[in-house]
């Protein structure tokens, strides 16, 4: 009976770490929304999506980035930890269906503020506004099965917050335009 006591014992515990992760990850989801709403600008957007993505994914995530394809390839438009955005990156696809990638600087060099691992989990973030931007995540194990689930739900959130910051500044445009011309009419 000691022994059955024991294994409850370490199932209970077991539970309680998994209740623990499930409450952590509940607390962050409900911030980012509340963040995300609050949001103005694409830098408010995009340091709320990388600061939920570091605290729903804990201590799996080494560096999260969040690049923007152009001419000149990828563009580090947000990072987790801060210090490397602006930086031009090299993306390149080891499998050819997204998820694992290669990141290194575009002269070559690692990606600084990581640690040592060639583990990127990339997740492409579609928008209607034709921009290709997408969420990468250094990690040194694989990841769990539910982290790529969260991974894509905050890259689902985060390309709807951009369309909606878009769409407000171009409702405020025309808003101040339509004042403007009023002005000018009645003066």
């Amino acid at each position: 009976s000691a022994v059955l006591f024991l294994l409850v014992m370490a199932r209970l515990m077991g539970l309680t770490r998994t209740q623990a992760v499930l409450a952590r990850r509940e607390h962050a989801l409900r911030a980012f929304g509340e963040n995300l709403v609050a949001a103005t600008g694409l830098g408010e957007v995009y340091a709320a999506s990388l600061d939920a993505l570091a605290a729903m994914v804990g201590p799996v995530a080494q560096t999260c980035l969040l690049t923007q394809t152009d001419a000149t390839g990828e563009r580090v438009l947000a990072a987790q930890p801060a210090g490397i955005e602006g930086s031009r990156l090299r993306v390149q696809d080891q499998t050819g269906t997204g998820g694992t990638v290669t990141v290194r600087r575009a002269n070559g060099d690692p990606v600084p503020r990581t640690l040592p691992t060639d583990r990127w989990t990339a997740v492409p973030l579609h928008g209607t506004d034709g921009s290709q931007r997408q969420l990468l995540v250094a990690h040194r194990r694989p990841l769990p099965m539910d982290v790529a689930v969260i991974l894509d739900s905050v890259g689902t959130q985060l390309v709807l917050a951009v369309e909606r910051v878009g769409l407000t500044q171009v409702l405020h445009e025309r808003r101040s335009e339509a004042r403007f011309r009023s002005l000018v009419k009645n003066a």
